[in-house]
Parts: structure tokens; sequence; C-alpha cells
């Protein structure tokens, strides 16, 4: 009945997601689940779409998993406004995903010279220079998360795993409290 395979498959995932009810998008994004980041793609209108309706989009689609059109709204939200620091954090995240940590690392540098201010660039930061055994670096990242926003626990947790992989215990204890 469809001769476009990929239209094909985007309606049976549409379909199946509808029969199956709402399913939990990965982990860290901003919808609740995939029935809502759905209609968030497909209500959208780019006749008249401003930065931010592509950011919404590309936070959709990377719910989703839809990587690469993820990394598309991304970058067209920056055409439109390249001064809004959350975008180069979106579009890192979604290169984290992809596990391309040294583009997620760029990306979060980017925000961070827009927002020196930006806790969440910081610490994502810390993170993908961690996994890429940059590991002072990665501490120098969740140190300057702490300082920013001094009661981000997600940075404290994050810099408490990595006092623990270097078994300073007592330093990873304290992170907690």
């Amino acid at each position: 009945l469809i001769n476009d395979p990929a239209l094909a498959s985007d309606i049976e995932d549409y379909v199946n997601g509808i029969m199956s009810g709402p399913r939990e998008c990965i982990a860290g994004t901003y919808y609740t689940n995939q029935t809502e980041a759905r209609s968030v793609v497909s209500g959208f209108i780019e006749l008249g779409a401003t930065a931010e309706d592509y950011n919404l989009r590309g936070l959709a689609n990377t719910c989703l998993a839809n990587f690469d059109q993820a990394i598309r709204d991304f970058s067209q939200a920056l055409d439109l406004d390249k001064k809004v620091s959350k975008y180069y954090v979106h579009r890192g995240d979604v290169y984290y995903y992809q596990d391309d940590n040294e583009t997620a690392i760029l990306e979060y540098q980017r925000a961070i010279q827009l927002d020196s201010q930006d806790s969440v660039a910081y610490n994502n930061l810390g993170y993908s220079l961690m996994l890429l055994e940059r590991y002072d670096e990665a501490m120098d990242a969740y140190n300057e998360a702490i300082k920013v926003d001094p009661v981000y626990d997600i940075a404290f947790s994050n810099r408490a795993d990595l006092h623990y992989d270097f078994e300073e215990y007592d330093e990873a204890e304290a992170e907690c409290h």
C-alpha cells in the first residue's frame, strides 16, 4: 500500500507506540514519554518556526532516539539564534548519546563560552571528559559546575563517582553529605 519504506516504518512505529501505551524516553531527556515527544514532532510546522520551536523538536527527537534529526533541529535552532547556550548543550547531549564524546565536549565548551554560569554545560563536559579518561579536566569541570550552582546534586554525585573510581573513599563520601 505504501511505496516509501521510511514512511511505512514511521507509521508502524507510531501505531506501535499508540498500541503499547507511552514508553519512557531515554534517560535524561526533556519529555516524560515517547507519546508526548511524538506529538511535538508530528505537530511541528516549519513555516515561522522559532529557534525555541526547533529546540523543542530536537528534544523530542532526542527522546525518540532520532539522533540525526535531533542534531539537525538543534543546528537549525542555532542558525536562528547562536547566543543560546542550551542549544549547544542539547546538541552535545545527542553526541554523547551517540558515544561521540569528543564532539560533545566541543559543544559543551561552546555553551560555556556563551554562558559561563551554565552549570549543566560544565557537568556534562565533566562527564564526557571522564568517559575519555581525562580525569583532571573532568574534576575541574565538576568543580566549576558546583561553583556555579552549589546545590547541583548531579555534579556532586558525578564528582563523588570520580573520587570513588580513584579509591578516594573519604572524598567520595564527603560529596554525599
